[in-house]
């Protein structure tokens, strides 16, 4: 197998158009990132599609990451094939669905990556005020992103003032009051966008921040 990462596609095959992408309504496209090309020596059936990750990478601000995949067969990109990709720091990467496909031998297939701008992350509650400690204090907010079917991580910056868990309902969030104090509970989608909702507890006890 021998694999080629470069700024355009190989030749023979058509650079990836932002215009033949299915976008968001009024989104940013930045097609043709990069391309990533595999050829295979010997035909061969894979369990899904590779999984890549790109690192070194310069992310632009709220945006969604995916792969294009070109099938020479086809003669066209199908996008998305892979994604929304995970973001770390710099780094891209990809998990692919668990669909068995056959590449034959010889043959150069091509991965596009590609952005698009996303909408924010909103949430039902922009701030939170607690009088009672505990359980049986505790509220719920959820999170939303148009557009966006991934999932959403919340994280207290101050445990001892708060804590955050997912709750019952899809995208929701359960704050729970432990002592006096404020914090902000911080929501992070997997393109690297973030919300805050903050947290203001005025009972128990004061805990200095």
């Amino acid at each position: 197998m021998q694999i080629a990462i470069s700024a355009t596609p190989p030749s023979g095959v058509p650079a990836l158009a932002a215009s033949s992408l299915a976008r968001r309504p009024q989104s940013t496209v930045s097609a043709g990132i990069l391309y990533a090309s595999i050829t295979f020596a010997s035909a061969v059936t894979l369990p899904s599609l590779p999984a890549f990750t790109f690192g070194n990478q310069t992310i632009a601000p709220s945006s969604q990451y995916d792969l294009a995949f070109y099938d020479p067969s086809s003669g066209s990109y199908q996008a998305p094939a892979e994604g929304p990709a995970t973001i770390a720091g710099s780094t891209i990467a990809f998990t692919a669905p668990a669909t068995p496909y056959s590449f034959a031998a010889g043959t150069t297939y091509v991965f596009a990556l590609y952005s698009q701008a996303v909408a924010p992350i909103t949430t039902s509650a922009s701030a939170l005020t607690f009088s009672t400690l505990g359980a049986s204090g505790a509220q719920t907010f959820t999170a939303s992103e148009v557009g966006y079917t991934g999932t959403f991580s919340a994280t207290s910056a101050n445990p001892a003032v708060a804590t955050v868990a997912p709750g019952t309902a899809a995208n929701s969030f359960v704050v729970t009051p432990i002592a006096g104090g404020t914090t902000t509970v911080t929501l992070t989608d997997t393109n690297a966008q973030t919300a805050t909702v903050s947290v203001s507890v005025t009972t128990g006890t004061f805990i200095p921040q």
